[in-house]
């Protein structure tokens, strides 16, 4: 009985031993070595096929700007501009009547806006562009991210 009741406590105490050492030196060392890099993300970036003009509007990318085009054509009728034309000046703008000014209260500058904004989409999608998949990394931690990391588990 007296064997058992020493092998019971030398159990315990090795528990006791082991769960102190795990708990002040490897739980520790683990924290740190954690703490000491920082993961990165980079997310991916899908294909995206070179598009022409006639595509962008048919899949509803960009607009036709047929409606600002023609409001500005009633103002002044030698305007012509059109999407695609990547030379879109600011002109003279005449008096507006009652008519054009209850569709956009400045023709010149909805046709314009929609021209240029067209023409960046355009000019974006002249080019494909291959798909990029995702991809991690870790980076060394800054001294605050690592500060901030090791008072954040405990340490």
């Amino acid at each position: 009985m007296n064997k058992k009741i020493l092998l019971l406590g030398a159990t315990i105490i090795v528990i006791i031993l082991l769960t102190g050492f795990y708990w002040f030196q490897v739980r520790p060392s683990q924290i740190k070595h954690d703490c000491s890099w920082v993961k990165m993300h980079d997310n991916a970036v899908p294909a995206r096929p070179a598009m022409t003009k006639e595509e962008l509007i048919r899949n509803g990318i960009i607009r036709s700007c047929n409606n600002e085009i023609e409001a500005l054509k009633k103002v002044i009728p030698d305007a012509n501009y059109k999407l695609g034309d990547m030379s879109v000046h600011e002109t003279f703008m005449p008096s507006v009547d009652g008519v054009i000014r209850s569709l956009f209260d400045d023709p010149l500058g909805e046709a314009t806006s929609c021209i240029e904004d067209g023409n960046k989409v355009i000019a974006a999608y002249k080019n494909s562009i291959p798909a990029i998949p995702a991809k991690d990394w870790y980076e060394k931690a800054t001294p605050q991210e690592y500060t901030f990391c090791l008072h954040d588990k405990g340490l």
